[in-house]
């Protein structure tokens, strides 16, 4: 028996991971309390990916080259992208342990917009650790470098918070996926807003537009792939149409 081909963009969201899964032709937009949970669900999904870094910086490697590369991508969108704890740092129990351990192990301290997602990105690391042959499906990311990629090389004017944000990157979603607009406006009607927020769809649906490429077509930052001390690639991927 023939299984559907199925494919996730994942983002953060207040009530835990919204799922944007694509099997077959019919798209959906889902939120899973966790992670873990969610990768249980699709097992046999054929690609994951996630807007939550993979592969940690460490001693040896204090800052991910795959950060610099998006920020000098984005330019006026640059300070989206924000450095990622190193693994001590993300299960820190509070901020101020996160920063200590950061500045010991990488020499500098701790965003507030790091800290907030670092059990999130704790998360993800646990579940990638326990099962490695995860990471050959599930990656990383970045839905403003998705953005820019489907923008012929553009950043988005403005951010995604505004509403001439959501509406220029609606649009844009809907050149690929013209049922964009329906799920955004169902997961809306579906959702509290203590759950799921606007701009957490529209970010699970361009990394979906990524998961769901031929895999010939995704691209990364950096091109080659640097591992991270427990073997987790540090980049970035994007699809950019032809």
């Amino acid at each position: 028996m023939n299984t559907v081909p199925t494919y996730i963009g994942v983002d953060g969201c207040r009530g835990g991971w919204v799922a944007a899964v694509q099997r077959g032709a019919v798209v959906s937009v889902e939120v899973h309390a966790t992670f873990g949970g969610l990768l249980a669900v699709y097992s046999g999904a054929v690609r994951v990916g996630v807007d939550m870094p993979i592969g940690l910086p460490h001693a040896g490697y204090p800052k991910r080259e795959c950060e610099q590369l998006a920020r000098d991508k984005l330019r006026r969108r640059a300070s989206s992208v924000f450095s990622p704890p190193c693994r001590a740092a993300a299960n820190a129990l509070s901020v101020g342990e996160a920063r200590d351990l950061n500045r010991r192990e990488l020499g500098s301290s701790l965003s507030v917009q790091a800290w907030n997602i670092c059990q999130k990105i704790a998360e993800v690391d646990r579940a990638l650790l326990a099962a490695p042959a995860l990471a050959k499906k599930v990656f990383e990311a970045h839905p403003e470098v998705c953005f820019w990629a489907l923008a012929n090389s553009q950043p988005m004017a403005h951010r995604k918070s505004t509403q001439e944000g959501k509406q220029k990157r609606a649009a844009l979603l809907s050149q690929w996926l013209p049922q964009a607009a329906e799920l955004r406006e169902e997961a809306m009607r579906s959702f509290k807003r203590s759950v799921l927020q606007e701009d957490d769809v529209l970010d699970a649906l361009v990394v979906l537009l990524t998961a769901r490429a031929d895999a010939a077509e995704l691209r990364y930052l950096p091109e080659e792939s640097v591992l991270d001390e427990c073997g987790l690639p540090m980049r970035m991927a994007y699809w950019q149409p032809g």
